[in-house]
């Protein structure tokens, strides 16, 4: 069984959320939960710095 796509595709992910937390930090929106505006906090972004969004919106989508 060959897990290369497996390993390209969590890459391609990562690299996705990577360009995304450079748009947000570029438009100001960085420390900010994407559905709710409310700031993250810095632990947080030292922990996942693409996170995108607070503990009350975990898997929420943006409206």
């Amino acid at each position: 069984m060959d897990t290369r796509p497996d390993v390209i595709d969590e890459a391609t992910a990562l690299l996705d959320d990577v360009d995304r937390a450079l748009v947000r930090l570029s438009d100001g929106t960085y420390r900010s939960c994407e559905v709710c505006a409310t700031p993250l906090s810095g632990e947080a972004l030292a922990t996942d710095p693409t996170r995108r969004r607070c503990d009350e919106h975990p898997g929420t989508l943006p409206e």
